[in-house]
């Protein structure tokens, strides 16, 4: 069989759409002299009768009015997806009317500008039955179904083993519109942990987390407390959760009474005595300017400075304040730097007038180290003649006169 009688099997049974317009021209031509042929040289009135009074004729034309009807609606939902924004969450929902009856490749070829992502969220909507528009709604979200009362009574069950009652009421309208008392229960357990287990026992169950608003007039979340929820720990166990709480209860308690110290150390000042506060500024550079090249701005080097406050009385009786500052390019904070520090401190003229020195810092490890207890208690105390008494402020206590001086310093530096 040679080429010519492929081509003309393959047009034979091929469908029209598919043809190409050539081929679609050739059948045309092939009809319309068939049609004089068979209408005695007047195809006219052939068609005349065949379209208006013939019986194949008039379903012929009510399924092109049908198809026309079809396209023709497609056409509107086409016009109202492509009016929207670009990016409005409403796209998904006008394009689930088509597809389901359109595959992505038709919808394209009829005009819609579609992504892929698009389309499978309309196809999902689609296929759920969820044709609405709501914005919120970004896809199939089964806990819309109808949810049986065997269900609801089970979800209810799980909320009451994992809830703890109280003496509290609310009302609950009936469907008689009255209201009758109901005893609210808290929640122990947080909803994903109640939603996991009921899943894992109940797979056939089709809810997401909103489960709770199925039994929302009986449950209730624990009242909420300044320092603790418990909600967000949930592997955490109830009893380690209470030895958390005395433990910042005892450091508020230690906090303040530490404070409590420090103003009555301040309040027993004779001219004889001197609090001393000191502290590590946080690292800074220096030799700024308003206007800089990149090479200088990052070559500068860092300093560090220990600060010390001195708190006074003066001769008339009034508390003063002397500020005290080693800088240095060594930035390790070590007890051996604090300790050599003091050392030269105090041989300062200005505290030669006093007999009792309070010293207090924070409580960073540099501080609290070995070294410097026995270079303060043993090594001070026997070069200067002095009586030395170490403090410590807990975490978390405010700033103090050092810290506020240490402020004004960036200010200057800046």
């Amino acid at each position: 069989m040679n080429t010519s009688e492929n081509t003309r099997n393959n047009q034979r049974y091929t469908s029209f759409g598919d043809l190409s317009p050539s081929g679609k021209s050739q059948k045309a031509k092939m009809m319309y002299d068939y049609l004089v042929k068979l209408s005695g040289n007047s195809p006219g009135e052939l068609m005349d009768y065949f379209l208006n009074k013939s019986k194949f004729g008039k379903d012929l034309i009510e399924s092109v009015r049908n198809e026309f009807r079809i396209l023709r609606m497609t056409l509107n939902i086409q016009a109202l997806h492509q009016s929207l924004d670009k990016y409005s969450d409403q796209k998904s929902n006008v394009l689930a009317l088509v597809a389901d009856t359109h595959s992505r490749k038709e919808i394209r070829d009829m005009g819609f500008k579609v992504s892929n992502t698009q389309y499978a969220i309309a196809k999902r909507k689609a296929e759920d039955g969820m044709h609405s528009l709501n914005s919120k709604c970004h896809k199939a979200n089964h806990s819309f179904r109808v949810v049986t009362e065997n269900t609801k009574e089970v979800i209810l069950s799980y909320f009451l083993n994992s809830s703890r009652s109280s003496s509290n009421t609310c009302k609950v309208k009936e469907s008689d519109w009255t209201y009758t008392d109901q005893q609210i229960y808290y929640l122990e357990s947080i909803k994903a942990d109640i939603y996991s287990k009921m899943k894992q026992e109940h797979p056939d169950i089709k809810l997401d987390l909103r489960l709770s608003t199925l039994c929302a007039h009986q449950t209730s979340k624990k009242p909420k407390k300044g320092y603790i929820c418990v909600l967000s720990a949930p592997k955490e166990s109830k009893a380690s959760i209470e030895y958390e709480i005395d433990l910042y209860k005892d450091h508020l308690s230690i906090k303040d009474m530490q404070s409590a110290a420090y103003k009555a150390c301040l309040d027993r000042l004779i001219s004889n005595d001197c609090v001393v506060v000191m502290g590590f500024k946080e690292n800074f550079k220096v030799d700024g300017g308003p206007v800089e090249i990149g090479a200088r701005f990052y070559t500068k080097s860092q300093i560090s400075d220990l600060g010390f406050a001195a708190i006074y009385i003066d001769s008339v009786g009034k508390k003063k304040y002397k500020y005290f500052n080693y800088m240095s390019e060594i930035l390790s904070h070590n007890p051996l730097y604090v300790s050599d520090c003091l050392s030269d401190l105090f041989r300062d003229t200005f505290f030669g007038r006093f007999n009792r020195i309070h010293l207090w810092s924070d409580s960073r490890p540099h501080f609290r180290l070995q070294e410097l207890l026995y270079s303060v208690f043993i090594n001070l105390t026997n070069i200067f003649n002095k009586i030395f008494t170490l403090n410590y402020f807990t975490e978390y206590h405010k700033k103090s006169v050092v810290d506020g001086h240490f402020g004004c310093l960036s200010r200057w530096l800046a």
